[in-house]
Order: structure tokens, then C-alpha cells, then sequence
């Protein structure tokens, strides 16, 4: 179940037992990837983690660091 592996995720950040701070996420069209995005971002902000995304279309996919542009633009331009 991919929110069972979202929750020891989650636990493992918090414990600082993650190797990695980073969490990418890819799959095909329509396996959920969006309603899984909704609730991981619940989760990361109730315990108080910064939560940035990108994300990239099949046209973008060839351009360079393109999926990293959203978030540069929201670490570099905060509201």
C-alpha cells in the first residue's frame, strides 16, 4: 500500500533516519500520483517540513532541469 510506504517515510525523516531529504515521485497517467502528492504534502506540513514540487509533461521531459524550475522559482521567490 503506497500510503503505508508514504507514513515510514514520513517517520523515517522525522526520526532523521532517511538517507535522503529528497522524495521523487513518477508513474504512469492516472495510477494516483496526484491524490498521493495531496496527502504526502498533509503529512510533511503537519509536522512542519518545507514541501516544494515540480513536475514536467511528456513535451518537457527533454528539457534540461525543467521538473526543478517550479521549485527553484518557489526557494528563490517566497510568498
Amino acid at each position: 500500500d503506497e500510503m503505508t510506504k508514504l507514513e515510514l517515510i514520513v517517520s523515517k525523516l522525522q526520526n532523521k533516519e532517511a538517507e535522503s531529504k529528497i522524495v521523487f515521485l513518477e508513474g504512469d497517467p492516472g495510477v494516483g500520483k496526484t491524490r498521493l502528492v495531496s496527502q504526502m504534502k498533509l503529512l510533511f506540513r503537519k509536522r512542519e517540513y518545507d514541501v516544494f514540487m515540480g513536475s514536467a509533461s511528456q513535451l518537457e521531459v527533454s528539457t534540461p532541469f525543467h521538473v526543478w524550475q517550479e521549485i527553484f522559482k518557489e526557494l528563490l521567490n517566497p510568498t
